[in-house]
Parts: structure tokens; C-alpha cells; sequence
């Protein structure tokens, strides 16, 4: 099973993206609207309508380019949940894994404020007792169904070391 982020937090990002190159290109766009072309000529008019251009040419580069970098950070940020262990991958260019094995982990639980109960995202917190430290999975969609999912691989674990130390 792989898990994301939650989708929520994405959407948030790009619309803030798409806010801030609005309010640059008005910051630049309405000044010249109101002030400098009521009383420009017309050849300046038009070589200002030059500089507008590659103004917001350079501008929407920059906004595809940022999208690009949110969309691909969340992406490759995933905790891949298998029977023995956790793995969280982690970077674009640098991929960062952190493993976290099953058997050293108790308990999980889950955190959630009330927009992550409307949107259905939380923060998962594993406890290993054998390292005497917290794991924080943050921000993960249907954050009780991935829980649920670590108490079934830890007791398919517990009770597959029970039937080893029988045999």
C-alpha cells in the first residue's frame, strides 16, 4: 500500500501559487493601466505593451516551473506500507528512504484537527518502544484506514514470530 500526502494540501499550495502570480502581475500590470498610459503616447503605449509581455512571459515561466517543483515534492513524498516494515521515499533529484521496521513498533495513533476530520487527512504518530521515539507520518489521507492497516501487518508479524518460534 502506498500513501501520499493528503491531495488537500497540494490543491492549497498551487492555489497559492496562482494568488501570488495574480497579485505580481496586477502589482505591475494595474500601475501601468492607470497611471502611465492616460498620458503616454502611442509608440509608448506599444513599447510598453512589449515590456507587459515579456513581464508576464518571464512570470508565467516562473508559476509552471514552481507548480512543477510542488507537484513533483508531493508526488515523491510516499510512505509505502508493506507486512514487515514502512518506507518513506522522500525528494525529486535526491531520494531520500527512511525504513522503519514493524516489529519495533507498539502503538499508532492518529491526530486529527477538524479540518483533517472534514477533509479527511491526520497525522499518524507510531511509538517504538525499542528506540523510545515517536514517528510522524504527517498529513496523510484516510489516516484511520492506514492505521488500521499497520495494527493488521503488525499482528500478521507477532503471530508469523509465534509460529517460527513453534516450529
Amino acid at each position: 500500500m502506498i500513501v501520499h500526502q493528503s491531495y488537500i494540501f497540494l490543491i492549497l499550495k498551487l492555489i497559492a501559487i496562482e494568488i501570488l502570480t495574480l497579485f505580481l502581475y496586477l502589482l505591475i500590470r494595474l500601475p501601468k493601466t492607470i497611471i502611465i498610459l492616460p498620458n503616454s503616447s502611442v509608440s509608448e503605449n506599444i513599447s510598453l505593451n512589449y515590456i507587459t509581455i515579456i513581464y508576464f512571459v518571464i512570470l508565467s515561466l516562473i508559476q509552471i516551473i514552481f507548480t512543477l517543483k510542488i507537484t513533483l515534492e508531493w508526488a515523491n513524498n510516499t510512505y509505502e506500507i508493506r507486512d514487515d516494515s514502512i518506507i518513506h521515499r522522500q525528494g525529486i533529484f535526491n531520494i531520500k528512504e527512511d525504513i522503519y521496521t514493524l516489529r519495533s513498533l507498539s502503538s499508532a495513533t492518529v491526530e486529527q484537527s477538524i479540518w483533517g476530520k472534514i477533509f479527511n487527512y491526520g497525522t499518524i504518530i507510531l511509538y517504538s518502544p525499542i528506540h523510545k521515539t515517536n514517528y510522524y507520518l504527517i498529513n496523510i489521507q484516510n489516516p484511520k484506514k492506514v492505521v488500521q492497516t499497520f495494527y493488521d501487518n503488525i499482528e500478521d508479524t507477532k503471530k508469523s514470530e509465534i509460529i517460527r518460534k513453534k516450529v
